[in-house]
């Protein structure tokens, strides 16, 4: 699986800083449970923050549950994609004592200046977007907006991050030098009902050219960084502002490759030559399925054929990525091979045929509910932080199925693809690379 730099620590780390808080930054994917938990008992620090993704639930309760025996002093608050649906079970007598729902960055002068203050219950009445424990009990706030000028944010404190840490290592990534990764917008206006989306996720934004190419050359002048990974939602959503970006690094960074994630409807072929031109090598498109019905159902329908954008990439230099999703509500054995033999007839450099998993407040939760051979719905009490997790063992199955048996076609769909005589020989050569130059 990818590694990539821990991106939302770092953007709360520098706003953490810029409020006059002295912050450390650990990366629990470089640093074992016991390093963090003796790291945290040696600093003791006033507050301790962590990050919690979907679907996290019990080991971050257990994490909190760790820290409250080392630092039992320490403000405790999480956020992340998890707090969105489980805010109010990640707070409270040996939890968090609060989680903040959406961006965050905005709320680090009043944290700082509460935590310091001290008292039982610092944020009694909590700030907006937050859950926190008060003398009365768990009190939640009403949504607090997002950040509408991105620029306003201090850049990411690289600088507190381990060398391992500010390093992606990606298996797909075919990269000449060190990569990294970065966010050059926030949002998405799409919809999808298979995607856990957050209040704010609707509400799109972007750093400007300047700011992009700024934290950009300190990642390679700094960092010795020579491919970037933007981990955007939808980096070509802006279509002028993606050309001006285009301009300014093949003007500023010529030297630097990058990979990004869009739809086949955001891109054309003017769009692409320019792409290619400022160093784009890679696009990940989620392709999810070539029916139109499916498409439909799942709330998502571009307006370009795939194969024909697959081409203009390919005809510019770029290539790509697709992301198929297998085991829908509907999905039948018939299903399943008319979508392997879709993904298995595009020209693409790449493939990932992932288990669907109905995440808790999606509407494709909703509908696993109702419609399933087999479905573990409370996957997200059970996962472990060492278990396979749901990407690699199905938590559902559509009627008819099991979900050892849909583990098996996932298994299958991605051995197919890549025996691809093509697609081996392109793997087996970028992998060649990668080890040449991490040598």
């Amino acid at each position: 699986m990818p590694k990539y730099p821990p991106l939302a620590l770092a953007y709360m780390a520098a706003a953490l800083r810029a409020a006059g808080a002295e912050v450390r930054v650990v990366d629990s994917e470089t640093t074992s449970e016991d390093a963090f938990l003796s790291a945290a008992r040696e600093w003791s620090p006033h507050m301790v923050g962590l990050s919690a993704t979907m679907p996290m639930l019990r080991p971050t309760l257990e994490r909190a549950a760790s820290l409250r025996k080392v630092v039992p002093r320490a403000f405790l608050v999480v956020g992340g994609p998890l707090t969105q649906v489980f805010a109010e079970r990640l707070v409270g007598p040996g939890a968090f004592d609060a989680a903040v729902r959406g961006e965050a960055e905005h709320l680090a002068p009043e944290l700082v200046a509460r935590v310091r203050e001290g008292g039982a219950y610092p944020f009694d009445p909590p700030l907006p977007g937050m859950t926190a424990m008060t003398a009365s009990g768990i009190r939640t706030e009403p949504p607090v907006a997002p950040v509408a000028d991105l620029d306003c944010l201090p850049l990411p404190a690289w600088d507190l991050l381990p060398r391992a840490s500010r390093l992606m290592r990606h298996p797909l990534a075919w990269t000449d030098g060190p990569a990294s990764a970065m966010i050059t917008s926030r949002g998405c206006v799409f919809r999808c009902s298979f995607c856990y989306q957050y209040p704010f996720k609707t509400f799109y934004r972007h750093h400007s050219v300047t700011r992009v190419v700024e934290e950009a050359r300190l990642l390679r002048n700094v960092y010795g960084v020579k491919h970037l990974r933007f981990l955007d939602d939808l980096f070509t959503l802006d279509r002028a502002h993606v050309l001006s970006l285009c301009e300014a690094l093949a003007r500023d960074l010529p030297d630097m490759t990058w990979h990004c994630n869009t739809r086949s409807d955001l891109l054309d072929p003017e769009l692409l030559r320019a792409m290619a031109r400022a160093g784009c090598r890679v696009i990940n498109l989620g392709l999810e399925s070539g029916d139109a019905d499916d498409l439909r159902r799942l709330n998502k329908r571009p307006r370009r054929d795939p194969r024909s954008v697959i081409e203009e990439c390919r005809a510019a230099g770029i290539d790509v990525i697709g992301q198929f999703i297998l085991g829908f509500p509907w999905d039948t054995r018939r299903h399943l091979t008319k979508r392997l033999g879709f993904a298995l007839s595009l020209p693409l450099r790449a493939a990932s045929f992932w288990p669907l998993i109905p995440f808790p407040g999606t509407p494709l939760y909703d509908e696993a509910l109702s419609r399933h051979g087999e479905f573990d719905a409370l996957f997200v009490e059970h996962v472990g932080i060492n278990d396979p997790g749901p990407l690699f063992r199905p938590v559902y199955s559509p009627p008819g199925m099991t979900r050892a048996e849909l583990g098996l076609w996932c298994v299958l769909a991605q051995a197919a693809f890549h025996a691809k005589p093509g697609v081996l020989k392109s793997q087996i050569l970028s992998l060649l690379s990668a080890r040449r130059w991490k040598r």
